[in-house]
């Protein structure tokens, strides 16, 4: 099998992982997409079972994208696309995962995870990012989406190859694709503020 489809099959594997949907089924009996948001992710988790559930759920998400950058790169001799194509694979998964009917979360944990050791720079001034302007604003689909849109731009100025950009701005536009109903929400007024769950008492 071409490299470059292992690499990515393989982060995308990783990714179809739900952390979330497990918690849901065999600890609360309840299957996550059916509650709060709908959105198989950390933060519908954080509202819907409480804190503690969100943060288990936010480093599994995180860990398995970075788990396939690092696999990758440390058991297959290649370019610096490969590790790349396994993180925006798990990213991918996440999302679009195959045993979950293609319904999983936002990718926005997977997306930290596999850049932060894809490109450290690059992780942690995203990470920062999303926390400011998630902060600032008070909700999280904020920060994500600007975690979506500094993506290709920072992969840019790190002087990344022209295609890992174009591969970057497919990825985005998925985030962004993702998070359009949290943006709507924002402007009906409708949507949870980070203030409103973030001490909701966990279950």
């Amino acid at each position: 099998m071409n490299i470059y489809i292992t690499a990515l099959l393989a982060g995308y594997l990783l990714g179809c992982f739900q952390t979330s949907y497990f918690i849901g089924k065999f600890i609360h009996r309840i299957d996550i997409r059916e509650h709060g948001t709908t959105n198989a992710g950390a933060s519908n988790v954080t509202m819907v079972l409480g804190m503690k559930w969100g943060i288990l759920t936010f480093g599994m998400d995180f860990f398995k994208a970075a788990f396939a950058v690092v696999l990758i790169r440390n058991l297959v001799d290649g370019p610096e696309i490969l590790p790349f194509l396994a993180g925006c694979g798990a990213v991918v998964g996440h999302i679009f995962p195959v045993f979950l009917g293609f319904r999983g979360g936002k990718g926005v944990a997977s997306l930290l995870g596999a850049f932060l050791l894809f490109d450290w720079r690059i992780g942690l001034i995203l990470a920062i990012s999303m926390m400011i302007f998630s902060l600032v604003s008070d909700y999280i689909a904020v920060g994500s989406v600007t975690l979506y849109a500094a993506l290709p731009g920072l992969l840019y100025y790190f002087h990344y190859s022209r295609l890992i950009i174009v591969i970057s701005v497919a990825l985005s536009l998925i985030g962004f694709f993702k998070h359009l109903p949290n943006i709507l929400k924002i402007r009906r007024g409708e949507e949870r503020g980070i203030r409103s769950v973030l001490f909701k008492k966990s279950t």
